[in-house]
């Protein structure tokens, strides 16, 4: 039952992140150099040491946590917001908000498929959610 709790807990929060402040169509559709240009900067703010060491000390908290379901929630109240804080100067640039953050992920996954450079970068960002800052 604590699992089930935490697994919906995390679907809200994901889907309340994705709904706030956002327009009813969602996002602005981003174009490849966007996104590549987005991706750029996020790679640059996460590899500032300072916020190096913070993304480090929150995602080290959740990955002391055995439960997968208890870990995946610490990451999600955690680590998320505190990238989605780091992010705020280059998504704003961009026209899009702090709610914007998985949906704008989303849509840069999608356009860097096929690109060897921009998914290289890409896993640098996800190695820096969980844990693993490069």
């Amino acid at each position: 039952m604590p699992r089930l709790l935490a697994f919906l807990c995390c679907i809200w929060y994901c889907q309340s992140v994705e709904l706030r402040g956002s327009s009813p169509e969602g996002p602005r559709q981003l174009s490849k150099a966007e996104a590549s240009q987005l991706l750029d900067e996020a790679v640059a703010v996460f590899q500032r040491p300072e916020n190096k060491q913070r993304l480090l000390d929150a995602a080290s908290v959740a990955n002391k946590e055995q439960d997968p379901t208890q870990k995946m929630m610490l990451m999600m109240s955690n680590v998320m917001p505190l990238a989605q804080s780091m992010m705020h100067d280059p998504m704003t640039k961009y026209g899009f908000s702090d709610d914007d953050a998985l949906a704008v992920l989303s849509q840069v996954q999608a356009l860097a498929k096929g690109d060897a450079t921009m998914s290289a970068k890409l896993e640098l960002l996800q190695g820096a959610l969980q844990g693993s800052v490069h």
